[in-house]
């Protein structure tokens, strides 16, 4: 999708119109004025009561004559109950109906932020509700144009995008909607890879993929593999890439925005390409979706390739670990003992508890090689926390109460919903019990109890003392149906919520 340079609604060229409206208010004055010039349909196919009262619904109508043929008129709800994510949802909701529609382009008009109901109280500021818009629109009009039937129904996409706002504040939107939209394609290029199924995405592929999109941002890449990973002892990696005929991969794409001396933010996630269970191996039904269980990766690499897009002044390293885990004679085997690259040993229980494995050593490197200042995981971890959670909230947990504060505050910018879960006290911490082996330093799967906590727990040690965070996205990574700017597929959450933090200056600590 193209965002154009925002102009007047009278000066508009293309094919459709959204606007906004409060079911029952009077149109804005631009609009108003527009409309009488056409006829006044517009006003009134809103006095008839057409339009529903509820946040997104949609009255699209014809307009004869002009060069806009279509207006999409997208309800804000009542007055008084407005957030920016309700404009997301609307705003995606109407993008999606231009599209669905047929239209290739669509004017997008804004309306004065101060003269609508607001849930806070106090205005967001024409920046922020034009980024709001933008990104609503995006997120809402992806498609995936790689595949048989996307080549036998090439059906039009909205592809241009004109903001329409009064001149004194068109260059605020302009560079809102610009930001809007580098962030954008960086979530299509995660949900792009996400979508794909695990013999076309394979971690290699994905490393070569990776490799590109990374010298093309101007970024600096290190793709670790299946030699190096062994020589460099990366044993939790390589044990549950065994079971594959697909090689092993760690990804490292490095931003650097800050100071040459200023330890990284890490970002990593879990890159499962394909997850089978391995000799555990998962039951038929719904196997599929597991080409998803490398959302975190994607992810974080879609993180600091938008960090790089938005300029953001922070050193941000994303760390994906990319493995198959598939059963084989080869394959890791209940009760092998790995040495991770921490130099904590795990005692292999269940081989499809494999994300928070090759997480261990992933994060390791985060915090002994690269030094990180802070880690932030995430990962399609455990089916637990969409029990718990649903497919509403992603489950957080950390070492830094700060940090996990300043993720949940960037998650209420963002509108992706974050839910704390305890880790539990410093000491005599029942779920750190829990991970006792009798065989290695710990077990990597305790049983089902608090499982989403434990998985979390298991993780912590290899963060060595770091400010650090875990998302388990596993209820939230993948959505079964398109409503408001959410499409019926990949979410590529958490990347607006971390972009939100990283914009915010990454603050973290209990002070």
């Amino acid at each position: 999708m193209r965002f154009t340079p925002a102009t007047a609604l009278e000066q508009l060229d293309a094919e459709a119109l959204v606007a906004f409206v409060h079911p029952g208010a009077s149109l804005q004055p631009a609009l108003a004025a527009w409309d009488a010039a056409r006829g006044g349909t517009l006003a009134a196919v809103l006095t008839a009561g057409d339009l529903a009262g509820e946040a997104s619904a949609l009255l699209p109508f014809w307009l004869p004559g002009g060069p806009v043929r279509r207006v999409v008129v997208a309800s804000l709800g009542k007055a008084g109950g407005l957030d920016l994510e309700g404009f997301r949802a609307a705003a995606g909701e109407a993008a999606r109906c231009v599209q669905e529609l047929g239209h290739r382009s669509a004017g997008v008009l804004l309306p004065d932020p101060a003269a609508l109901g607001w849930a806070a109280g106090e205005a967001p500021s024409w920046d922020a509700l034009a980024e709001a818009i933008a990104e609503g629109a995006g997120l809402a009009t992806f498609r995936y144009s790689r595949g048989q039937k996307a080549a036998q129904d090439p059906a039009p996409g909205l592809e241009t995008v004109v903001p329409l706002a009064p001149d004194e504040h068109a260059a605020l939107v302009d560079a809102a909607f610009g930001r809007a939209g580098k962030l954008v394609a960086c979530i299509d290029v995660a949900r792009t890879w996400i979508v794909r199924p695990g013999n076309d995405l394979t971690p290699a592929r994905w490393a070569d993929e990776t490799r590109s999109e990374a010298e093309r941002l101007g970024l600096s890449v290190e793709i670790l593999d299946e030699h190096a990973l062994q020589q460099r002892g990366f044993a939790a990696i390589t044990a549950i890439a065994r079971g594959s005929e697909r090689p092993p991969r760690l990804m490292v794409v490095h931003h650097r925005g800050g100071a040459p001396d200023e330890a990284p933010i890490a970002i990593v996630g879990k890159g499962v390409t394909f997850d089978s269970g391995g000799i555990g191996i998962k039951p038929s039904q719904g196997m599929e979706r597991m080409k998803y269980d490398m959302a975190g990766g994607a992810a974080a690499l879609a993180i600091v390739f938008a960090a790089a897009q938005l300029g953001l002044p922070l050193n941000v390293t994303a760390v994906v670990p990319a493995v198959e885990n598939m059963p084989s004679a080869h394959a890791l085997v209940p009760n092998e003992i790995v040495t991770t690259y921490g130099g904590l040993t795990i005692e292999i229980n269940d081989t499809d508890a494999e994300g928070r494995v090759i997480l261990a050593d992933a994060i390791a490197f985060a915090a002994r090689d690269l030094g990180a200042r802070a880690i932030v995981d995430m990962a399609t971890l455990t089916g637990a926390i969409g029990i718990a959670l649903g497919r509403e909230y992603a489950g957080v947990m950390g070492t830094d109460p700060g940090l996990v504060a300043a993720l949940c505050k960037a998650s209420e910018r963002s509108g992706e919903k974050l839910w704390e879960l305890p880790l539990g006290p410093a000491h005599h911490n029942r779920f750190d019990e829990a991970l006792r082996s009798d065989l290695a330093d710990m077990l990597n799967y305790p049983g089902r109890d608090a499982s989403a906590i434990t998985a979390a727990a298991f993780l912590k040690p290899f963060a060595a003392g770091k400010p650090w965070a875990h998302f388990d996205i596993a209820g939230v990574g993948w959505s079964n149906a398109a409503r408001g700017h959410r499409i019926k597929g990949p979410t590529a959450a958490p990347v607006r919520t971390v972009l939100a933090w990283l914009r915010a200056g990454a603050p973290f600590g209990e002070g």
